[in-house]
Parts: structure tokens; sequence; C-alpha cells
């Protein structure tokens, strides 16, 4: 999926066909990550330069952006990953 992210006012957004997300600007580097894979795990999202995301951070940040539309889950048909 093709996506773009900027980041203005404190605030980060992934673009993509669909639609958008966003969130607080120190997702930047999580969204630009998400933006450039085509397939990853949770447990790869990074958090800002000086901080990794914690775990339960990198899961609300993949529900939130499995919701919007942004990301599916590898290996579940797109009605049972909407449920997320």
């Amino acid at each position: 999926m093709l996506c773009s992210v900027s980041v203005a006012d404190d605030k980060a957004t992934i673009k993509f066909q669909g639609g958008s997300v966003s969130g607080p600007a120190v997702l930047e580097r999580a969204l630009r990550f998400v933006a450039g894979a085509d397939e990853f795990q949770v447990r790869d999202l990074p958090g800002p330069e000086w901080a990794p995301l914690s775990a339960n951070a990198q899961v609300v940040l993949a529900k939130r952006l499995v919701r919007g539309g942004v990301l599916g889950i590898s290996g579940l048909p797109p009605d049972q990953a909407g449920g997320v």
C-alpha cells in the first residue's frame, strides 16, 4: 500500500488511499517504518530515536492502524482482521 507520512502541529499523520490516521508526533518514526514496510511484526515498530516504544505502545499503535485501515493482519481473512 502506498502511504505518506507528514508531521505538523505536534501531530504525525500517515495517509493512504483509504484515508489517514493521526497520532502524537512522537510516532513519526513508527509511521514512517509502517509506510516503508510490506510486512512486519508488531514488535518491530520503532519508537523515537531517544526511546523505544514499549510492547504495550506497539500493540496499541498496531491495533489503531488496523482499525484505521492502514494495516491488515497477515494470515487472517480481512473480515476477521477488522475486529482487532
